[in-house]
This record gives C-alpha cells, sequence and structure tokens, in this order.
C-alpha cells in the first residue's frame, strides 16, 4: 500500500512517520509514505500557494500546485494515478482533507485499506480552490467538526480503531487510520 501525501509542511510529519507502528511498516516494506511539498510545484520566486477566492474573502490553496503534483505521482512499474474519469476506485483514490468533507468512519477504513494506493491532499488557509474536488479529489473527508491548525495536523493524529472488542485491526487499517487521523463514534480506541 502507499500513500502520497501533498502538503505544505513535509517535515511535519517526519515523528509520526519515524516511531511505532507506521516506523516498522515502513521498514518492512509493507506501506510506502512519500511526501510532496506543495511549494515544489510553483513557478513564482515567493513559491506562492494561495490566493484569494473569487467573490469570498480568505486563502484558498491554488489549484495549479495541487494538480501538477499529482501529475508527477509515479509509482511502482511507473504506474501513476489515473485521471479521475479513467481511476479505478477499487485500486487507488485521491482524498481531500478538509473540515467540509464527510465524517471519517471505521466504515471508510475498511473500504480504503483495500486501495493499492492512496493520495491525500492536506488542506489549507479557509479551503481548496473548488476545481481541485470537483475534477481530481474522489471525495472530502473530515476528521470531526473542528478545525486543526495546520490542517496536515489531523493527517497522523494517532487513534486507531476496532470494529468490535473481539477483533483487532489489520495493519493497512491502522495505518490509514492513523494517515487519515480519524475515529468512528461506534468504536473503541485501542489501549
Amino acid at each position: 500500500m502507499r500513500f502520497d501525501i501533498l502538503t505544505l509542511f513535509p517535515k511535519f510529519f517526519s515523528g509520526p512517520l519515524d516511531h511505532g507502528i507506521l516506523s516498522r511498516a515502513i521498514a518492512t516494506g509493507a506501506v510506502e509514505v512519500a511526501m510532496h511539498d506543495l511549494r515544489d510545484f510553483t513557478h513564482d520566486r515567493h513559491r506562492t500557494v494561495d490566493d484569494r477566492p473569487f467573490g469570498g474573502e480568505g486563502m484558498v490553496l491554488k489549484a495549479q500546485p495541487i494538480f501538477e503534483c499529482v501529475e508527477t505521482l509515479g509509482g511502482p512499474a511507473g504506474v501513476g494515478i489515473a485521471a479521475k474519469a479513467d481511476r479505478d476506485l477499487a485500486r487507488q483514490s485521491i482524498i481531500l482533507l478538509s473540515a467540509q468533507g464527510k465524517r471519517f468512519t471505521q466504515a471508510t477504513a475498511h473500504r480504503l485499506a483495500a486501495l493499492e494506493r492512496v493520495v491525500l491532499i492536506c488542506g489549507r488557509y479557509e479551503g481548496v480552490d473548488e476545481r481541485v474536488g470537483e475534477l481530481l479529489a474522489d471525495e472530502e473527508l473530515s476528521i470531526g467538526d473542528y478545525v486543526c491548525c495546520p490542517a496536515c495536523s489531523a493527517t497522523p493524529i494517532h487513534r486507531a480503531t476496532r470494529a468490535s472488542a473481539s477483533r483487532t485491526p489489520t495493519l493497512p487499517e491502522n495505518l490509514i487510520v492513523i494517515l487519515s487521523g480519524a475515529r468512528s463514534a461506534q468504536s473503541k480506541s485501542l489501549s
């Protein structure tokens, strides 16, 4: 399983990815995690990633760096991310992490655990240019009714879940929960 994390703060993840279950999973090759700094896909000397929304206030992430970053994503044997219309949702998914997204649940974790590749786009500011959600992302997910600052801090929140007291989640389930930072209301925390 491969995770690609598109963020303005790639160094933010060095702590969560360098310790515990994620560190072991990466070391054994059970999972691959790649960080992508969205500022690397800008074309001005200030590396500008945000802009004012049309007809609104605040700042939103521009679509251009996100689209260019996704276009460069390769993978095993050069297999990249397919265009949204051609994407096999049984194999790969692009997820926009957003306060406006649907709540991440255990059912979502199970569905994503079956994928070969998950791309997580970390939102920022007042949100992301709407074209990202419409033309690129397969879905928007939220970890709850609150906003994390920076927004990418929602990604590594360690709230592993279990569907029942009698079953421990598999490694991919835990990784998705950790990287997506969610816990369903029906599940209990692992101790």
